[in-house]
């Protein structure tokens, strides 16, 4: 990621780097499913991803992480 701060990157994911990402969600507590829309994401190179999905947030992994 600091490689390529200079490029215009603001984050990175698995490497690659992005100078724009944005989503928006709504999130279902009685499902623990949030429901994404409008993901984009920015390149430094050049290009774009657009996308929609679900994701279901596992209730148990906060508990989980206070006991660790």
């Amino acid at each position: 990621m600091m490689n390529n701060k200079d490029a215009g990157a603001v984050a990175a994911v698995d490497r690659i780097p992005f100078s724009y990402i944005s989503a928006n969600f709504t999130f279902n507590s009685d499902n623990c499913v949030a429901d994404l829309y409008g993901i984009r994401a920015s390149l430094v190179d050049g290009g774009e991803i657009r996308g929609a999905g679900n994701a279901w947030v596992c209730p148990e992994v906060d508990l989980l992480l206070l006991i660790c």
